[in-house]
């Protein structure tokens, strides 16, 4: 009766420890999902803001291109025509694109890696807006002939083609950048389901 009263309690005390070893299994295996839920979420989060960055940044960059645009039509209109009609929008444009880049420039603080282009692009722009005001003001002093000069001196500068290069290169380097992460995060987000499901099958 000894000898069968003390296998059976090694037998219970072996039931016992087992299911403590697996209570704890089970209760790791729930931790482990647990944090590579987590990660998975704060990746995917992190991912959505900074698309929401990009975004918001190659927007930026696209609307002080356009007023560039509108305030060259804006300098050569007037040059060509002489109606004042056409100072308007290159009166609002001057009034704002320092503004504008200036936004730019601390909305591009997270991208370091933009800091040379947009830096020749604040140059840039700088220099094309000094260039169509001494249009206008050349216009009014000596007439079209002589502004057209002036005309010439910018096309040899060929500024809205640099700042238009500088444009593409900054989108074009942030449409890449986001494709990349897309693909690592979505490679990452494959290898933790399939790690979720090993850990879920060892619980089962």
């Amino acid at each position: 009766m000894s000898d069968k009263g003390s296998a059976y309690r090694r037998s219970i005390r072996s039931v016992t420890i087992i299911g403590l070893i697996g209570a704890l299994l089970s209760v790791a295996i729930v931790m482990a999902v647990g944090i590579a839920s987590f990660r998975e979420f704060a990746t995917g989060n992190h991912m959505r803001e900074d698309l929401l960055y990009s975004t918001a940044l190659r927007a930026q960059l696209q609307r002080i291109y356009e007023k560039l645009l509108t305030a060259e039509a804006g300098g050569l209109g007037y040059v060509v025509t002489g109606r004042d009609e056409f100072l308007a929008p290159l009166d609002e444009v001057r009034a704002d694109i320092r503004k504008e880049i200036d936004a730019l420039s601390q909305l591009s603080a997270e991208r370091p890696q933009h800091a040379i282009s947009l830096s020749e692009l604040a140059r840039y722009s700088d220099q094309e807006m000094r260039l169509l005001s001494d249009m206008v003001e050349t216009r009014n002093a000596a007439g079209a002939l002589a502004a057209s000069n002036v005309m010439e001196t910018r096309r040899g500068k060929a500024l809205m083609d640099r700042i238009r290069q500088v444009v593409e290169q900054v989108r074009n380097a942030e449409v890449e950048a986001i494709e990349r992460k897309t693909y690592e995060v979505r490679i990452a987000g494959q290898r933790t389901k399939r790690t979720l499901l090993l850990l879920l099958a060892a619980a089962i």
